[in-house]
């Protein structure tokens, strides 16, 4: 799996919500989006979303500078 460009491990059957809690990432954290695959999954599917071998993340997080 691909995580903002870097390969990560995770297991088959794990979900987007276990994988972000792992990282310290949750439902809470403000302004997280999170897509897989090029589309955006809600906060609220987050226990839904089963990650797959293949699967490409993208996490971002807005933030202020200049």
């Amino acid at each position: 799996m691909m995580v903002n460009g870097v390969k990560v491990a995770a297991k088959e059957t794990e979900t987007l919500l276990e994988f972000l809690r792992i990282r310290h990432i949750t439902p809470l954290t403000p302004g997280i989006a999170v897509a897989v695959n090029n589309t955006v999954i809600a906060k609220k599917n987050w226990s839904k979303k089963i990650l797959r071998d293949g699967d490409t993340l993208e996490i971002v997080k807005p933030f202020q500078g200049g």
